[in-house]
């Protein structure tokens, strides 16, 4: 029997299984290229086996398996440090079924989410930059700037001092965890003894999250009868199993540290900042991030593993530039 073609990409086998086309030479020199001197290609290769293997990305397609492992290699950041997460997402779309009536498919397909220590790691790249940290403000905290300078007091034993986790809401009295909070900043320290912040309050960090389709999805509960799919958005779950939901505490460090790269507090170096984009582009895709999430309708077209390949292609040229 014919293999499928959409196994076969840049020639390379996916049906060898994550093990045997992530050690295929061609694979082999790819991340090598992406990785450069930054990491070690063949224990980068070896750790991102172990991530893949994961029982929870069991059921994602085998050419999104290999698009999540190009990106996390194009982005230079490893799983193993916590620097990017690979997460199994459903995608689902619309086609003509039996009877020519409107029909949903429905796929699992992994995705490179970069996490805040992701960011972090590159950020900390700039030659300017001695280290970038993201923090929280919780209403006890002693917080105030004078003079352009920041002064925040805190018990770091305080058992109040975190986000709660969705099993903890119920107990706690609340339904937002995010309500805990009064916000956030990111502190950039610089050689020269310089520091800047970029702030957040816990209302634009909420509004942020309302952006993301991923978390609507597994906020609410919208279904759609027969005769109502056509152009209605997709179908929300109200699992809670998005990443805002599972884990809070890091998204909202993520949002406070892209926060600091949107504001610009630091002149990038042009190769930082071309990384610094496309992770942002990589993470917005991953999370459904939008300005319009919210009443947008969701195209229709089928998922191909061409569409998939050309992307990763493309990020990869932008990536790696002189």
């Amino acid at each position: 029997m014919a293999r499928s073609t959409e196994l076969i990409v840049d020639n390379v086998d996916l049906t060898s299984g994550v093990k045997g086309w992530m050690q295929d030479p061609i694979v082999a020199d790819k991340c090598e290229e992406f990785l450069g001197e930054v990491m070690n290609a063949k224990a980068w290769r070896e750790s991102m086996i172990l991530t893949l293997s994961d029982r929870k990305l069991a059921d994602c397609t085998p050419i999104s398996l290999y698009n999540a492992a190009l990106e996390c290699a194009a982005m230079q950041l490893s799983p193993m440090l916590k620097q990017v997460a690979i997460i199994p997402r459903k995608r689902r779309w619309k086609s003509e079924g039996p009877n020519g009536k409107e029909i949903w498919n429905e796929i699992t397909e992994a995705h490179a989410q970069p996490e805040w220590r992701g960011f972090q790691a590159i950020m900390v790249r700039s030659p300017e930059v001695r280290e970038i940290e993201p923090c929280l403000v919780f209403p006890q905290d002693e917080f105030a700037m004078r003079d352009g300078v920041v002064y925040h007091e805190y018990d770091p034993m305080d058992e109040d001092r975190m986000i709660p986790q969705q099993e903890e809401l119920k107990k706690l009295k609340i339904n937002n965890p995010l309500d805990v909070l009064r916000g956030g900043y990111s502190q950039v320290t610089f050689h020269d003894g310089r520091v800047r912040y970029a702030f957040m309050t816990v209302r634009h960090i909420k509004r942020n999250r309302s952006c993301s389709e991923a978390f609507l999805s597994a906020d609410t509960v919208q279904k759609y009868k027969y005769g109502q799919m056509k152009n209605k958005p997709i179908p929300r779950t109200g699992d809670k199993d998005s990443p805002w939901h599972i884990w809070p505490d890091q998204q909202v460090l993520k949002t406070l540290i892209r926060n600091a790269w949107n504001r610009q507090l630091v002149v990038w170096d042009p190769l930082i900042q071309i990384r610094l984009a496309k992770m942002s582009e990589v993470d917005n895709a991953a999370m459904g991030n939008t300005l319009e999430v919210q009443g947008r309708t969701v195209p229709s077209t089928e998922p191909t593993a061409a569409t998939d390949a050309t992307t990763i292609k493309h990020l990869v040229a932008m990536l790696n530039q002189p």
